[in-house]
């Protein structure tokens, strides 16, 4: 096999999707309580801040109900993170609520599923700012450009982080196998060895 063909080899097959477990663990339930609670108090000073900048109307129910919906999505952001990836980016274009929990839906995509998965969501709701500022009240406290490169870096924070905890458990899966693999091999010389 040459080079090339094996480098193209690599770049078709893509990475393996990991699954959830079947069952939360007692962790599992400690760190998702604690990330919605986090999500929702977020959420709720991000909205008290905006209707301190005069966000009102149904552009205030329709923040408050789309930042309540992700934040009760973060309890199955185990189970289906690239969905709920998508399904953020258009409650990111308008609720304030939302912001924080839409940053947890992209660490779990960037931790549980690919590479271009995690960066085709973060794509997508980096594209909500400028929709995002539109709509809500803002100071102008920040220029347009400021904040979007602030946002890029934080994005671009949080994936390579998500990025680095998958590293880290298939790191940990893989020397697991490896070392089951040297125990049976160990176990077969020695039966070999029994048996001569």
């Amino acid at each position: 096999m040459t080079a090339r063909s094996l480098l193209s080899g690599l770049l078709v097959v893509p990475e393996e999707d990991e699954e959830p477990p079947a069952r939360r663990s007692r962790r599992d339930w400690v760190v998702d309580s604690s990330l919605f609670l986090l999500a929702a108090v977020g959420g709720g000073l991000a909205v008290a801040d905006q209707v301190g900048r005069g966000l009102d109307g149904p552009l205030l129910v329709f923040d408050v109900i789309g930042g309540a919906v992700l934040c009760l999505a973060l309890w199955w952001r185990r189970r289906w993170p690239f969905g709920l990836g998508l399904a953020s980016v258009p409650i990111v274009a308008f609720s304030s609520a939302a912001g924080l929990a839409g940053l947890i839906v992209l660490f779990t995509v960037a931790a549980y599923r690919r590479w271009q998965l995690a960066f085709l969501v973060a794509g997508l709701q980096l594209a909500m700012f400028p929709v995002f500022r539109a709509v809500q009240p803002d100071d102008d406290a920040l220029p347009q450009l400021a904040f979007f490169v602030i946002q890029t870096l934080a994005f671009a924070a949080i994936v390579a982080w998500g990025m680095f905890v998958r590293g880290r458990r298939q790191s940990r899966r893989e020397r697991v196998r490896h070392a089951e693999a040297e125990q049976e091999l160990q176990i077969g010389r020695a039966s070999c060895r029994e048996r001569v």
